[in-house]
């Protein structure tokens, strides 16, 4: 993975994981009959985004990446990182993180359905 996109991948994870605890939080509150079955599925998401944060990090570092700044202006998001001891920084348009938070999500969501199948296979 480049360097560029390596650094897209933890701003979008973590914009992910803000989505889904602000989505288990809602959950939490209402009074669903299925409530705890979106919660569950709601925490095993949030896991593998944490974990996917933790090895993005981990390759960051190895590189010697570092990013400093996350920030939201105008309906963009600025990410500044240092790289080889230079400054770089990148900017994503509103719809451009959108469209890649959505998509995380669905692909976290499709490995829960698959691992709830998996469970209650016959």
């Amino acid at each position: 993975m480049e360097e560029k996109e390596l650094v897209i991948r933890h701003s979008i994870l973590l914009i992910t994981r803000d989505v889904v605890e602000q989505s288990l939080a809602k959950i939490q509150l209402e009074n669903l009959l299925l409530r705890q079955l979106y919660v569950g599925a709601s925490r095993i998401a949030l896991n593998e985004v944490i974990q996917d944060i933790q090895e993005v990090r981990k390759e960051l570092g190895k590189r010697g990446i570092r990013v400093y700044e996350n920030e939201n202006l105008n309906g963009s998001m600025r990410v500044k990182y240092t790289s080889e001891s230079q400054q770089n920084d990148l900017t994503l348009n509103r719809d451009e993180v959108k469209s890649m938070v959505s998509l995380n999500i669905q692909n976290y969501i499709g490995d829960v359905k698959e691992k709830f199948e998996k469970a209650t296979a016959w």
